[in-house]
């Protein structure tokens, strides 16, 4: 956790260096990832670094704690009482994880490369936790849903919370690719010619320009499989 020295410093250095650091380390593993770019960029000595935190583990925390917070301000207001059934709170959860992408890129693929792509062996012990962490979630979710009859009791809790689970890492794959590819699109549209742009915009609307709104569909889609493959009562 951060030393009193980064807790002193004035909020925009603040910000700058958590958006610099974050930045780093959702580009690259932990083990590649480089203190020596993050100073670099902003300006500052790499002792600085160290001043904040006790190393580079202890930095690597400090961010995953601060972009889960920022995902949980998303979903804090997702309640399973507002919904008739688990499909609708299920797709919601989903639905606020598409926001807070397209707000906050960078925060959602730091957690998606921690969550999934990481194999530094410094971390193994806090990856292994965090990820029983996540699939307890899917099995308390399931239990309660069981309970109340919105989803088969005779279904196997630890099945269905794993198959949960990888939907909805199916579509944080899928979210934390969009920046990129809507960057090579801008590109791309940019070398068209006058014609070609007034062209495209008289053809078929049939594809989303917005790719989150593609994503929207996607979890429309997704959840239709969901209900198939768990065959519960309506």
């Amino acid at each position: 956790m951060p030393k009193r020295t980064f807790i002193n410093l004035p909020e925009a250095k603040r910000s700058d260096f958590i958006r610099q650091s974050m930045l780093e380390f959702s580009l690259h593993d932990y083990d590649t990832a480089s203190i020596s770019s993050i100073v670099k960029e902003l300006g500052i000595a790499k002792g600085s670094v160290y001043q904040y935190f006790e190393n580079k583990k202890d930095l690597w925390l400090y961010l995953r704690q601060q972009a889960e917070q920022e995902r949980l301000l998303f979903l804090k207001d997702v309640y399973r009482s507002s919904f008739d059934d688990f499909y609708g709170y299920f797709a919601a959860i989903q639905y606020r994880h598409i926001a807070f992408a397209k707000e906050n890129p960078v925060l959602a693929r730091f957690l998606y490369r921690a969550t999934l792509l990481e194999s530094s062996t410094e971390l193994t012990f806090e990856i292994r936790a965090w990820k029983k962490q996540q699939i307890q979630f899917f099995e308390k979710l399931v239990e309660a849903e069981k309970l109340i009859g919105s989803l088969d009791a005779a279904l196997r809790t630890k099945s269905v919370a794993l198959f949960l689970q990888s939907v909805s890492f199916t579509l944080r794959e899928y979210l934390v690719e969009l920046p990129a590819q809507s960057q090579v699109q801008a590109e791309k549209e940019e070398k068209k010619s006058v014609f070609s742009r007034l062209t495209g915009a008289f053809a078929s609307k049939d594809t989303p320009s917005d790719p989150y709104e593609e994503a929207e569909t996607l979890i429309s889609e997704l959840l239709l499989m969901v209900k198939k493959a768990l065959k519960t009562n309506p």
